[in-house]
């Protein structure tokens, strides 16, 4: 059976491809940014496809590999790279994420995302309504960033 590792060259991706490849045939779709390094899955039997979360190009993959599941461990991190780069994190962070469900629409697939606080904000904040943002910390400015992009909102903070 096939698993598809999105953001399998990382520092957990690849941990998790190594650990996973010891009972399943592992794709790797990774788009080798500045986490993403084969280096880290040297010595691990995997299938490398390079391409962005983001893409159509991921359906192809999925219906080339039809894996039973896609892990979703792709995003762009740290949160001076949100505030100096944010159309990346909306790309990667909101739209990958988009482009990973409708292809598991599409394919039927079971699917895993796998995110850091830095995306879903305090732990403490989980029990507002979806519809209000992200909670306003520094951990969380990626997420806020992503929510202003879309709805035309400001968010009222400043690089520190």
């Amino acid at each position: 059976m096939v698993v598809l590792v999105i953001g399998g060259a990382g520092f957990i991706g690849s941990s998790l491809v190594r650990e996973l490849s010891k009972e399943e045939e592992v794709v790797v779709y990774d788009l080798l940014t500045y986490a993403g390094r084969m280096e880290n899955l040297q010595g691990v039997k995997h299938v490398l496809v390079k391409g962005d979360v983001a893409s159509r190009e991921l359906h192809d993959v999925v219906e080339k590999y039809s894996p039973h599941t896609v892990i979703n461990l792709a995003a762009e991190t740290h949160v001076d790279r949100s505030i100096y780069s944010p159309e990346n994190f909306v790309r990667t962070n909101v739209l990958g994420a988009l482009n990973v469900l409708e292809a598991s629409r599409r394919f039927g697939f079971r699917y895993v995302h796998v995110s850091t606080d830095e995306v879903y904000g305090e732990s403490a904040q989980t029990n507002r309504p979806h519809s209000t943002p992200p909670p306003r910390t520094r951990r969380a400015r990626p997420a806020q960033t992503s929510w202003s992009r879309l709805t035309s909102e400001p968010t009222p903070w400043t690089p520190s």
